[in-house]
């Protein structure tokens, strides 16, 4: 380019391995990052392993434990602190990876190199819309071949928009290995509030026992853990967890193994957010997790939420918010209490079990290296709780808690009229995410499970050959397919996707991720729920239009239906009659990633003018490897070609036509 200025992060391999990064200038053009991505082992100082005592690092083998002789923090993955090391993922040695502060409309170059021995690996920087760039999206075989052993990729793209955003692998499990990190994309020019601090929080459930490839073999066929097994976890409105074994949750890497037969921890050391007394600080929220959502509060400060998922919103006041993997919320607190330390938490929202992350909000003059006492604002009737992005409608009544669903959010800006009340032609999609079957319930999308192309499908495209027949995007009802599901979007026109979660394979929330855009959050439907929170029956607007059995009445056939070709029980909500009513077409919150409720739906819109290959897809590590996924091929005849020389790759079949033959199959018994 010429004229440009360039600024070269030029980061070196070193034992660092907690929350560092690096922050192009806001003069430069265009902005150089190295990364290198490799194995290493928690509780390790290079090859010394490290125990913990009174809070502090020491060598295993050590005879003197005072301060002057233990090891910083710093210098050491310490993850829960469990004392057997166990296998992560480092990016220049850090995990998680580094924090990577850009800004809007600067051109980002990323060269990364692959030095893990036996995984390939792929980068995808969530909530980027990468425009005229999609084989920059980072993800294997569906925009890139993956980045081989030894081998190095160069990602280059337009920082847009500018936002909490974050970067991870899209490979597998690596990203809840430590493949991930915060991608802060900064305004130019600055705008909005100025802050004496400006942090990032990212948050993660985290098992110190298995690598991904285990938890997720034990996740889709069986938890099994000291010869019994373990059964899934519930939240207040009765829907399901997957079964990851959460063993500590983790803020920027670090957390401590609580347990929970004494009610003791290990002394691991936390994440420290540092402020002075009087100051504003901006907290920047990411859920980096597999599972399970989190509720982050800290205790005596209220939280103004002020953003999600990169957009900004109008702002609440709150106790809590509600993260669930893939989001991003972002809330100002006011360093405004007595100078002491108070505990940070990230809750899960599990009943009956006490799964927490811990950090600590330490006022400058307060005392260091001592746990904070502080407890979490009491709940009552006179003063309730606000909570925001409840993934349920309600809770308990003797829980205090008012809830603000993420339909109640009002975005900062207008919803453009083109796509909203002036849109003239609105075309309606119906996705069902969810497990339907018998004895075998995958995960689909209207019944798909997703077979991941063996090319590279957006830049190979006369070599993809596992594409769905037909539509592409469902399967027949009571029919489970596997092949490589395409939704196809014509280029201009308003899309209304309707995300569901019914039928005989709901019982699971699902937090929905779109590649490619941000979309308008314009209607929620909830379950019927009684008064303790808990879910009663289906959100009854959908027609599941099901013939189980001989059946043909969506509602007599509502518990059965496999639900791939759904509909609105109301024919005058078709978008070419009378519409949806209740639509929120105003100012409604624009996000990437959105929690579908169990038994209900999600309707958001977009209009398609982003030629590309978009993934689409549930952001719960099982779901997703087990082929909860689509592909959005939007305006097929403006894709941009992918630069001179892009790798390509695929089967090398001797003797075969290499065509994969799409199978149907019928499936029985409950998951």
């Amino acid at each position: 380019m010429a004229g440009a200025g360039v600024c070269r992060l030029i980061f070196s391999l070193s034992t660092l391995a907690l929350t560092w990064g690096w922050r192009c200038s806001v003069e430069q053009d265009v902005c150089d990052v190295w990364l290198t991505i490799e194995h290493r082992a928690t509780m390790m100082d290079t090859s010394t392993l490290v125990i913990i005592k009174d809070g502090l690092l020491f060598p295993f083998d050590a005879v003197n434990f005072t301060i002057d002789n233990s090891i910083p923090k710093e210098k050491v993955i310490t993850a829960d602190g469990y004392q057997e090391p166990r296998l992560v993922i480092a990016v220049n040695g850090s995990f998680p990876a580094p924090t990577l502060e850009v800004y809007e409309h600067q051109t980002v170059r990323v060269h990364v190199r692959n030095n893990m021995a036996s995984e390939t690996t792929s980068l995808h920087f969530h909530g980027m819309f990468q425009r005229d760039t999609p084989w920059m999206d980072g993800v294997g075989m569906v925009t890139q071949c993956p980045i081989l052993p030894g081998q190095s990729f160069t990602y280059q793209f337009t920082a847009e928009p500018a936002g909490t955003n974050w970067y991870h692998s899209h490979m597998g499990g690596q990203m809840t290995m430590g493949l991930a990190g915060p991608f802060i994309v900064h305004p130019r020019p600055a705008s909005g509030r100025s802050y004496d601090g400006d942090v990032v929080l990212m948050v993660q459930d985290w098992n110190h026992e298995w690598e991904a490839a285990m938890t997720f073999l034990k996740m889709q066929y069986g938890m099994y853990v000291g010869g019994r097994k373990v059964s899934a976890s519930r939240n207040l409105s009765g829907a399901k967890y997957s079964n990851f074994y959460f063993q500590s949750g983790l803020i920027n890497g670090r957390g401590r193994f609580h347990d929970a037969s004494n009610n003791t921890h290990n002394g691991a050391p936390l994440e420290i957010f540092n402020v002075s007394p009087g100051g504003r600080y901006r907290f920047r929220v990411i859920h980096s997790g597999s599972v399970y959502p989190f509720k982050i509060s800290v205790d005596g400060h209220q939280l103004t939420v002020v953003a999600s998922d990169s957009h900004d919103i109008e702002h609440v006041l709150a106790d809590a918010v509600i993260v669930t993997p893939g989001e991003r919320y972002d809330f100002e607190v006011n360093a405004t209490r007595d100078v002491d330390n108070y505990w940070i938490r990230a809750e899960s929202l599990e009943v009956g079990v006490r799964h927490v992350a811990e950090a600590i909000l330490h006022y400058e003059g307060s005392a260091t290296g001592q746990d904070p006492t502080s407890s979490p604002r009491p709940c009552s009737v006179l003063s309730p709780c606000v909570v925001v992005n409840c993934p349920f409608k309600l809770y308990p009544p003797e829980d205090h808690i008012h809830c603000i669903t993420v339909d109640q959010l009002r975005g900062a800006e207008p919803m453009p009229p083109e796509v909203g009340e002036g849109a003239t032609q609105v075309k309606d999609y119906f996705l069902n995410f969810a497990f339907p079957g018998n004895t075998q319930t995958p995960a689909s999308v209207n019944g798909v499970q997703f077979l991941l192309p063996t090319v590279s499908a957006l830049t190979q495209p006369t070599d993809f050959t596992s594409r769905c027949p037909g539509e592409g995007y469902r399967c027949q009802e009571d029919r489970i397919c596997q092949c490589s599901s395409v939704l196809d979007l014509e280029h201009g026109e308003v899309v209304q996707m309707v995300l569901l979660n019914l039928g005989k394979g709901k019982g699971w929330d699902h937090p929905v991720h779109m590649h490619g855009h941000s979309f308008w959050v314009v209607k929620v439907g909830f379950s019927t729920y009684n008064d303790s929170g808990f879910l009663l029956s289906d959100n009854q607007d959908i027609d599941c239009r099901g013939s189980h059995k001989g059946l043909s009445h969506a509602f007599l056939t509502r518990g059965e239906s496999f639900c791939n070709n759904a509909t609105w029980a109301d024919p005058n909500w078709s978008s070419d009659k009378g519409g949806v009513p209740g639509l929120l077409l105003s100012r409604p919150v624009r996000k990437d990633t959105v929690n579908v409720p169990t038994g209900g739906y999600v309707v958001i819109r977009i209009k398609a003018d982003n030629p590309g290959l978009w993934a689409m897809h549930c952001h719960v590590l099982l779901h997703l490897g087990d082929g909860m996924m689509l592909m959005l091929n939007e305006s097929f005849s403006r894709h941009p070609p992918p630069p001179p020389g892009f790798h390509t790759c695929g089967d090398f079949n001797r003797n075969s036509t290499g065509d994969i033959q799409v199978r149907q199959l019928q499936l029985a018994g409950p998951r």
